[in-house]
């Protein structure tokens, strides 16, 4: 699609200062969706806060689903065993960088078989789309944080762009998957 792999072109780029930045972006996808659902908690809007957790669970789930459907390897793991790398992701000594690779070591074969759709894409997309809907001060905020995730999952050879694009397509499933297991609980519950 590129003409060649942007993780392999990305090499160009690395540092030990941009490698301690992109992990920290790639740290920050644990807090953008909670985030949202926390402010909009916190200013009241309870509906809207349990709408956007209920599409984050769905966005999740449909992923999971979908890895078993679709078992794909990181660029970090499967173009690594074939040498296509010559440069190694060392950060700056600040921990950023190491605390993130123990914590996918620790994970059953380094989460060798999801990679395809990419959740950070789409859930932190859905976020931005529900921030849109419900905080739209929120937005440019999210913006960058999100830009520099999802630079991150890239540079950071956790994701290769195609990944990226199939988690952005999850998220019109989700808007409208999200509202009709919504009204079914609902109803179900009466």
């Amino acid at each position: 699609m590129f003409g060649g792999q942007p993780v392999v072109w990305a090499e160009q780029f690395i540092t030990p200062a941009r490698t301690e930045l992109f992990s920290a972006f790639y740290a920050s996808f644990f807090m953008i969706a909670p985030s949202l659902v926390l402010l909009l908690l916190l200013t009241g809007r309870h509906a809207e806060a349990r709408a956007t957790l209920l599409g984050t669970i769905i966005c999740f789930y449909t992923g999971y689903v979908l890895y078993l459907v679709f078992p794909a390897a990181p660029p970090r793991l499967y173009m690594a065993s074939l040498g296509y790398f010559s440069v190694d992701l060392r950060g700056t000594g600040m921990g950023i960088t190491a605390f993130e690779n123990a914590l996918i070591s620790m994970m059953p074969n380094e989460a060798s078989r999801a990679a395809f759709p990419s959740l950070h894409a789409a859930v932190s997309l859905l976020t931005i789309v529900y921030a849109w809907r419900y905080l739209r001060w929120y937005v440019p905020i999210l913006l960058v944080v999100v830009s520099g995730l999802l630079t991150a999952t890239v540079y950071l050879r956790h994701h290769y762009v195609v990944d990226l694009i199939a988690g952005a397509l999850l998220v019109p499933w989700v808007l409208w998957a999200a509202p009709r297991f919504g009204r079914a609980w609902r109803e179900g519950r009466r």
